[in-house]
Parts: C-alpha cells; structure tokens; sequence
C-alpha cells in the first residue's frame, strides 16, 4: 500500500464524471492517487471538453505554485508545458503518468536550482554553507526555514544518479550548427548487434543466437523473450563501449537448433528453465532493447537523425514496464498531439537535450516513431524493422470480423 498517494483535484466533470473517475482509480490506482477537495490538491486534473476549461486552466495557473497540472481531452491537444492524457483513460498510460509525478520533488515541478540547492543535491555542505554566507537575507531565510525542501533536493539527487545511469550526463550545447557529440552509429556498439539479432529472428519466427562478441545471446521470438549470459551491471559497462572492428569480425548471428515453441522444451530448458540464475537473465525483448537503447544513446541520436524533421507517434510505449525517463510522458503527449521535429520538442518544452534524445533513441528503436518524409527514413541511420510484438485484442478481433464478412459474400 502507497503511504503518500497523489492527491488529485478534478475540475470540469459533473458528479457522473466524477463517480467514472474515483471508479477508475479505485480499480486501476488504487492506493496511488486519490480524488482531494482543492485547497487539499496537489495535482490538477482538468477536462478540457468542458465549457470554460481554459478559463478554469488559467485560474488554476494563477493559484497554484508549480504544482503539475494534467490536462485531460477526447482529441489530442498541446498541452505543453503541462501533462495530457487522452480520454477514455487508459490504466497504463494514466499509471506512467502517476510514476514521474511521484517522482517531482514534493509533487512541483523543479524550477532552476539556485547554486546552494545544486550544491546541496552533491552532499556538500561545508560549501553550500559558505554559498549561504553570501546570498541576500530574504532567500537565505527562506532556505533556512524550509527543511522539506532541502531534503527533497538531496532525495532529487540521488534519483538523478541512478538516472543518469541511463541517459548520462550530457548538457545542452549549441545546436544551430552542425554537433558531431550528439550523435552515435549504433553499428559501432553492442547495440546494433542485439537489434540485428532480433530483428532475423522475428523476421524467421525462429531463436537466434548472438556469439563472439561477448557473452552468449539467444532470442526466443514466439516467447518475446531474450536471453542474455550476464548481469545488467555487466551488460552496461559493454554497451557503452564502441566496438573494435576485431570485435565485429568475431561476432556471429545463427539460427539455433531449437524453436522455443513452448518455455518446457527439454531442448531450451538449460538456457531458459532448470537453472535459477540463468532464468534471471531471461528477459522481455521489448524491454531490454528500450533499456539498452538508453544506456547506448546517453542523451545522444543515431548518425544522420535531422534535427528539424517532424518526429510521427506511431504507438505509445508502455511505460509502466519500461525505464520511465524525465519528462517521458510529457514529451510522448506533445509528439501525439501533432508531428514536431526536436528543436521544436527541446524549446517548447524546454526540457534538458538528453532527456528528449534518449527518449527519442529507445522509442525509435521499438518502432515507436518514424520520422516524416520517405528521404529521411533512408538516410536516418536508427535500427529498423524491429516488428514488437502486437497481440492486440481490438486487432484480433477487427481480424475475424472481417474474415467474417469475407466469407458472408
């Protein structure tokens, strides 16, 4: 049970509405959010469909101090710089949504550290006691009474480390000319080879195995699943290497003599069944390669990305099973209110480059986006044709209704 669940005020529902949502939160949510009074909010929820919605959205602006504010709508709008979600809710999505608002520090969205703060985030307090000493009285005072906040600075920071492990820790830089440091050929790493391997055997709905690099790799399509002989910690350290062209040389990508029709094949059992650590290497495909997508990427884009071509939402990411990256949601909801080319993205969002980058490379690495305009598609060097696995119930079911009107003629 979550002890500090998100406390939410909806606005611009009538009681039906209302009852829809506590429903939904209570079968979905429960215990992660609940439905407050306002002067109890700390999160505001706004349907955008209602008459004065906007009028309610600036009023709301007006009262509050940076507390996030989710704006909900039938049609995608932008909803920039707050969060959207698209009705009817969706228990995941709103689920993501509820993961990087816990994550704010004392549920606000962070504005620009002052010095003291940053240097407080690192642990050192001998100098942010002497940064103290020269600051004005009033934000001295101001600091010095608020304890909450400096304890969820230093909470910030460490969430920050281990975010970092994912997308490093580049800065912003000039991007009006032309930047080789944001750039990365995911050929010349491990990367390039997991995808490589996936994507043959998706293509022959048959286990591939991936030798001579490194450590043995074998992908089970009809399972989704990825077997890979290492631990995550190792698994990082490799990705980020770039790869020597010995390397390249040794690295083989062959069928297996197994299928992975079902997980007890005595023929799999040894990789993926009869040995407890070996089943802790058995992971989700479409997971691995978004994780490993990011710990190669660290807050780069693959070679020949155009920085000014519009980014298309083709599916959106589960992102309660994937790494959630700042602002993640945020920067989903704006590429699906309409295309937009990261320049675009970075400056009306303004968010840190990293953070758009590293969500841009893992999410076109799953087939998540495709960049408009058939000349970009042949030149953007991103891994392409990873088929993720689609077993949706509405196409499922579209499927044999068509089948049945086939055969009605």
């Amino acid at each position: 049970m979550d002890m500090n669940p998100v406390k939410i005020h909806a606005i611009g529902l009538d009681d039906r509405g209302l009852k829809i949502i506590k429903f939904f939160i209570q079968k979905f949510c429960k215990d992660r959010c609940k439905i407050v009074s306002e002067d109890q909010a700390e999160v505001f929820m706004i349907n955008m469909d209602s008459v004065g919605a906007k009028r309610q959205l600036e009023r709301i602006k007006m009262s509050t101090d940076r507390s996030p504010i989710i704006l909900m709508a039938l049609y995608a709008l932008d909803a920039a710089p707050h969060y959207f979600i698209r009705k009817p809710l969706i228990a995941n999505h709103f689920e993501a949504l509820l993961t990087e608002i816990k994550a704010l520090p004392n549920r606000k969205i962070p504005t620009e550290l002052s010095k003291e703060a940053d240097i407080l985030q690192q642990g050192n307090t001998a100098l942010a006691a002497e940064v103290h000493k020269n600051l004005d009285k009033p934000t001295a005072s101001l600091l010095a009474t608020d304890a909450n906040s400096v304890a969820s600075h230093a909470a910030h920071a460490e969430q920050q480390n281990r975010i970092d492990e994912f997308i490093g820790e580049n800065r912003d830089i000039d991007l009006s000319g032309a930047n080789p440091d944001i750039y990365f050929n995911p050929n010349d790493y491990y990367l390039g080879y997991i995808h490589q391997s996936v994507k043959l055997a998706r293509r022959n709905n048959h286990a591939m195995k991936l030798s001579g690099l490194w450590h043995k790799v074998v992908v089970c399509p009809k399972n989704n699943l990825i077997y890979v002989e290492t631990s995550d910690a190792k698994l990082r350290s490799f990705s980020i290497a770039v790869l020597e062209q010995s390397h390249k040389e040794r690295a083989v990508i062959e069928k297996t003599d197994f299928d992975c029709d079902e997980l007890d094949d005595i023929k799999i059992q040894d990789t993926f069944s009869s040995n407890k650590e070996r089943r802790k290497n058995v992971q989700d495909i479409d997971i691995f390669l978004w994780k490993l997508s990011l710990w190669t990427s660290r807050g780069r884009i693959p070679e020949k990305t155009s920085l000014r071509q519009t980014v298309q939402l083709n599916s959106w990411p589960n992102f309660t099973r994937t790494v959630l990256t700042p602002y993640a949601m945020r920067i989903t909801a704006y590429w699906q209110a309409k295309p937009r080319s990261l320049l675009e993205t970075i400056d009306d969002l303004e968010v840190e480059q990293r953070y758009v980058f590293s969500l841009f490379t893992a999410m076109a690495t799953l087939n998540h986006l495709e960049m408009s305009g058939s000349e970009v598609k042949q030149k953007t060097n991103i891994p392409k044709d990873i088929d993720s696995k689609q077993t949706s119930k509405t196409r499922q079911l579209l499927g044999k209704v068509m089948m049945k009107l086939r055969f009605a003629k």
